[in-house]
């Protein structure tokens, strides 16, 4: 999100850059989990990659604050509760939902 885009045009959190992908990489998570005997076939089926989310991006205002988020950002109060609130005011959902404070 561009502060400075925002302040221009209102919009707050976009899509944008060019060149996006999100592939798997050779790094295993844990290798612990991996017999040292094991053959091929089982070697891949045991092994966890990590992933890498690459991108390009172009700052379009000088002197402007860049954020950027895997996936659009919410908070609790001001997007999931009226959320929450909204299923929970559904009937259809009575018999699966319950909104409580714990």
């Amino acid at each position: 999100m561009s502060e400075l885009h925002k302040e221009a045009t209102g919009e707050g959190w976009h899509r944008d850059g060019d060149d996006i992908s999100y592939k798997i990489n050779d790094i295993i998570r844990n290798k612990s989990n991996i017999p040292s005997d094991a053959d091929k076939e089982t070697y891949r089926k045991l092994a966890r990659h990590y992933y890498t989310l690459s991108f390009t991006y172009t700052v379009k205002y000088d002197d402007d604050e860049v954020y950027f988020a895997h996936s659009y950002p919410y908070t609790y109060s001001d997007h999931l509760m009226p959320f929450l609130d909204s299923l929970a005011s559904n009937e259809a959902y009575h018999n699966y939902l319950r909104v409580g404070t714990l």
